[in-house]
């Protein structure tokens, strides 16, 4: 799992969770597990997270619970990698 941030820039994520789950988020079956929630710096570039122990999973959410003070935030790209189950 991993990010791209372009720049530096109070509109940087200051901390990204990253939750995974097989049912679709409107069922109520739904469960997520979480697989990376951490803090970042606030610098552009590339963040990458290796996932021990890897989990099944159909849907992702990517989340951004803060960044550095910026009237939003944002993230330029997203890397996720698996292998077909």
């Amino acid at each position: 799992l991993g990010i791209f941030l372009h720049g530096e820039s109070n509109q940087n994520p200051a901390h990204v969770r990253y939750e995974v789950s097989v049912e679709a988020p409107e069922s109520e079956a739904c469960e997520w597990h979480t697989l990376v929630d951490t803090p970042l710096p606030q610098r552009g570039g590339v963040f990458m997270w290796e996932v021990e122990g890897g989990k099944t999973a159909r849907y992702v959410r990517y989340t951004i619970d803060s960044n550095y003070g910026g009237s939003g935030a944002y993230t330029t790209k997203l890397y996720l990698f698996g292998v077909p189950a």
